[in-house]
């Protein structure tokens, strides 16, 4: 039989659970060729099949060095190590994936996942729901309502999306208005139709204009103390980073709102929290009365528009002013910037 067939025969046997069957065949292989990559692969993919997944780093490693020309050895080799804890492994594995094929989506998710340890940023808006426990709550990018579905009573909740396809049930009394963000801003005084915004999510066009427009119509009808989250705003590399989608991961430039906001408007508090898949923006110290940014909107959207992601990952880091994924610490950083009253839960 030659090594072709029986790595079929191992394939077939493996899909079908017959893994000792599988395994045999693909030693047999090895003992011929040791350097066999589709056998060390296949014995990895075994490993990982039934748990063993230390097994499994060791065959994906083999298979690696004896080919390191194929992507999905890295991804998986990438995927092990990530659930072994291994993070720094993970992540040059998804890296050296990427460097192959740009924009590959299980290596995207991979890297995101790798990169940014903690919790993913449903949970942390929920975490925001608890600890703040907003009177009124907007959501602008609402699609589904799955993250709209995380506001629970008292709270009052707007969402906002042109095109909303609902498939949760909410707890809180909510409106979703079937319009474009500029629509709704247009059309409502939010002051005085339902009071101020205490918290808002942010997460519509993936585009850096129509985001910073959001963000200049929440504030108008915010507090000091309200918080602003901004979704989408820790991109992987400037492929994903791009204003024009060209990858299946994809963030857009809505990071570009982080930068604007630490130059020109230097009285808010900013940051981005590692939180995966794609970093979640944080503004607070807001002041209703700025009119900074539309004021001077012609020369931010000249000078913002064509800023690219640093490469340097130290760099991008002080760009966007990175924080670790770690609950006390952003609330610590944000308590620093609120009223004491107003912020207490």
């Amino acid at each position: 039989m030659s090594h072709a067939d029986a790595l079929t025969r191992a394939l077939e046997a493996a899909r079908g659970g017959r893994h000792r069957e599988a395994r045999e065949l693909c030693l047999q292989v090895l003992s011929a060729e040791a350097d066999n990559h589709r056998a060390l692969y296949l014995l990895g993919v075994i490993a990982a099949q039934i748990g063993q997944f230390h097994d499994a780093q060791t065959r994906f490693r083999e298979a690696v060095r004896a080919n390191p020309n194929e992507t999905s050895y890295q991804i998986n080799l990438g995927n092990v190590c990530r659930i072994l804890g291994d993070m720094d492994e993970a992540v040059a594995s998804f890296e050296k994936a990427l460097v192959r094929e740009p924009g590959n989506l299980a290596a995207c998710k991979g890297l995101a996942f790798s990169s940014m340890p903690g919790e993913q940023y449903e949970k942390l808006l929920k975490r925001f729901h608890e600890w703040l426990k907003p009177g009124l709550y907007l959501e602008i990018g609402v699609e589904t309502g799955r993250t709209l579905a995380l506001v629970q009573q008292p709270t009052r909740a707007l969402g906002v999306d042109p095109q909303p396809k609902i498939q949760f049930s909410f707890s809180a009394e909510t409106d979703v208005f079937p319009l474009t963000s500029d629509a709704f801003f247009e059309g409502h005084d939010i002051s005085t139709e339902y009071g101020h915004i205490d918290m808002a999510f942010l997460d519509g066009l993936h585009q850096f204009e129509q985001t910073l427009r959001d963000f200049i119509n929440t504030e108008r009808h915010s507090r000091a103390d309200t918080v602003v989250l901004i979704h989408d705003c820790l991109p992987l590399d400037r492929l994903t980073a791009q204003r024009e989608r060209t990858s299946d991961f994809w963030t857009g430039d809505p990071w570009k709102i982080i930068p604007c906001l630490k130059k020109l408007r230097p009285d808010l508090e900013v940051f981005v929290i590692a939180s995966a898949p794609t970093g979640l923006g944080v503004v607070t110290n807001l002041d209703p009365g700025s009119r900074v940014l539309g004021e001077n909107w012609d020369d931010v959207i000249a000078e913002f528009v064509p800023l690219e992601l640093e490469e340097d990952a130290q760099r991008r880091a002080k760009q966007l002013d990175i924080v670790h994924n770690d609950w006390e610490t952003i609330r610590a950083r944000i308590e620093a910037h609120r009223d004491p009253v107003a912020g207490s839960a």
